[in-house]
């Protein structure tokens, strides 16, 4: 139901300025570091990080981001490769390696949320 005023009219809606949390995710999806955020925004480092944390694990946009990948992938195998060599240039691994790691069932999941990082300290590699 919408809001009244005490008249019983509709109540005017009034423009809010983002919050804090609003403008430091616009700034995380720019690219900005958490640092950066901070001396922008005049804001305490602890509250910007915190709120990199939550944008970062927002399972929303994991969702999206995932479901856009895996179109992606279905549609035009050869991103495949190139994510491939990516990940192999970036592990210092070969290719043949990385497409490996690519073929288990969690790889993308972790290659979007940025955790892929993590399988140079978890697995076997050279």
């Amino acid at each position: 139901m919408a809001r009244r005023d005490g008249k019983g009219n509709p109540a005017e809606r009034r423009y809010r300025p983002p919050s804090l949390r609003q403008r430091a995710f616009t700034a995380f999806d720019r690219g900005e570091s958490p640092e950066a955020v901070a001396r922008t925004f005049s804001a305490k480092l602890p509250t910007i990080e915190r709120y990199h944390r939550l944008w970062r694990h927002r399972p929303l946009a994991i969702r999206v981001r995932y479901r856009l990948a895996q179109a992606i992938r279905k549609r035009w195998p050869g991103v495949k490769i190139q994510v491939a060599a990516q990940v192999a240039e970036e592990l210092h691994i070969s290719q043949g390696e990385a497409r490996a790691h690519l073929e288990r069932p969690w790889a993308w999941h972790q290659l979007l949320t940025g955790r892929w990082r993590s399988w140079r300290s978890k697995t076997k590699l050279p």
